[in-house]
């Protein structure tokens, strides 16, 4: 967004924010005052690529991709750091930073196990639950740190110990779902 609002010449900045379901933040942003969307886009600018946090002495780092420790690794020349950290696809095999778990959006959890839940794996928990796809039954996944519970916008609440258990029985099928709405 930031990119083809800086540079509305740049056709490719342009391109890729419009693929990515841009029309009413568009819409939005342009009935703004110049002023406002200055400050908007200063804001928006200043923002951290990735969290470091601590939480009942675990330590993540929370990115919407990728974390910055990866793009040696990664091996993603073809990228400039801030494009890998926003864009980059993890897989289920992606060598995560030693003592910190990641918490990671931008790839949809079904990639990893075929389902809309989160996905967990070594050192790595991909939240993002397809809720970009509502045509694919995606959904709005969260999880709270301090004691690993789950919330989804379709399914309910999973404590954790709930949500270790769906895990370890290969949960539901994209088109399963259990209502824990009353919990």
């Amino acid at each position: 967004m930031v990119n083809a609002l800086r540079h509305p010449e740049n056709l490719h900045f342009k391109y890729v924010w419009k693929n990515n379901r841009s029309i009413q933040t568009y819409q939005k942003y342009f009935f703004l005052a110049k002023e406002e969307q200055e400050k908007l886009l200063c804001y928006l600018e200043a923002l951290p690529l990735q969290l470091e946090i601590t939480v009942n002495r675990r330590k993540f780092i929370l990115v919407h991709a990728a974390p910055q420790e990866l793009f040696e690794t990664e091996n993603m020349k073809c990228y400039k750091l801030k494009e890998f950290m926003v864009w980059h696809r993890l897989s289920a095999f992606s060598e995560m930073p030693p003592r910190k778990n990641v918490i990671f959006g931008h790839t949809p959890a079904w990639r990893f196990h075929k389902t809309k839940h989160i996905f967990h794996g070594k050192k790595m928990i991909g939240i993002d639950c397809g809720c970009g796809f509502p045509d694919r039954g995606g959904q709005l996944g969260c999880i709270r740190l301090e004691d690993m519970t789950e919330y989804y916008s379709d399914d309910g609440v999973f404590s954790k110990e709930e949500a270790a258990e769906w895990r370890i029985n290969g949960g539901p099928t994209m088109n399963e779902t259990k209502n824990l709405d009353k919990q």
